[in-house]
């Protein structure tokens, strides 16, 4: 019985972990963005100049538009994905939702004051 009460609870740790695991390995790669709506309206940006790097090491680059770019550590923990900027003086963490990921799309959900921003991203 008591180890019953300990195996239970390891193995669902151990999901938890594996899941995680998983999303951070499908985010290995190069993403350009591919659309990006605000409030379910299309913005008119370049996106061309969006992209996202992950590398296994838990380390990313991001560039967007008037040339802002932000590089440093990544995490997943369920369906967020967080960032720490460390190449910019304010670095905070900050977390963005996923809406999808899988070996070819990623899809993610910002706020941006009061706005909700989906940016959809393709692997190079």
């Amino acid at each position: 019985m008591l180890r019953s009460l300990f195996i239970i609870p390891l193995t669902l740790v151990l999901i938890f972990i594996s899941c995680a695991s998983e999303k951070e390995n499908l985010l290995v790669g190069k993403w350009t963005a591919v659309e990006l709506l605000e409030n379910n309206d299309s913005l008119a940006v370049n996106l061309d100049e969006i992209w996202f790097s992950f590398d296994e090491n838990q380390q990313y680059s991001f560039h967007s538009t008037l040339n802002y770019n932000e590089a440093g550590t990544y995490e997943v923990v369920g369906d967020l994905l967080y960032t720490t900027d460390t190449i910019n003086e304010i670095s905070q963490r900050k977390a963005v939702k996923l809406l999808e990921l899988n070996e070819n799309s990623l899809k993610i959900e910002m706020k941006v004051k009061k706005a909700v921003r989906i940016l959809s991203l393709i692997k190079e």
